[in-house]
């Protein structure tokens, strides 16, 4: 998906307000888009609607757990919903968040987050983030390839039935 800069959507709680602005500034101080729900005020517009398309444009879900955001319906509907439509979705857990609160709904490894010493974290999400980035822009380059490859079949499919028709209408021409 990503032609431009890679985009994130930031699943998390409004509780974690000062974790979000920090995670987002790291994020975003190297180049990485962030999608943040507050930021993107649509009134009368269906919630679940606008997060799902948003997820939908973003390359990859990441989503804060913390003891705020753990239980939150939304963060776990977020997950599922990006999990469901096939994009990469990584959990970046606080120190204060056990493996046993959010059991059930990662389908992988997470990345510890701690909030008092964030670059241990931070560097594995970028790290995770940059290879995610990778990957998607050699499938786009495997996709060109490929449909330069199409394109080049399709014209020398025509150019042969051009010469047939011709060769035909010259060999017509000729008995009458």
């Amino acid at each position: 998906m990503t032609t431009g800069p890679y985009r994130i959507f930031l699943s998390h709680s409004a509780h974690d307000k000062g974790l979000v602005e920090g995670v987002t500034s790291q994020l975003q101080a190297v180049g990485v888009e962030v999608y943040l729900y507050e930021e993107h005020s649509q009134p009368g517009r269906s919630v679940p609607a606008k997060l799902q398309e948003a997820i939908r444009n973003c390359d990859a879900l990441v989503a804060l757990l913390t003891p705020a955001s753990g239980h939150r319906p939304f963060v776990h509907e977020e997950i599922g919903f990006a999990l469901g439509i096939g994009k990469q979705a990584v959990a970046l857990l606080t120190t204060d968040v056990t493996d046993r609160d959010v059991l059930g709904m990662l389908q992988g490894e997470y990345i510890r987050l701690d909030p008092g010493d964030p670059w241990d974290g931070m560097s594995k999400l970028l790290a995770f983030l940059h290879g995610q980035q990778t990957a998607l822009r050699q499938q786009a380059n495997a996709a060109a390839r490929a449909s330069q490859r199409e394109l080049a079949q399709a014209i020398a499919t025509l150019a042969v039935l051009l010469l047939i028709a011709y060769a035909l209408s010259k060999s017509s021409g000729s008995t009458a």
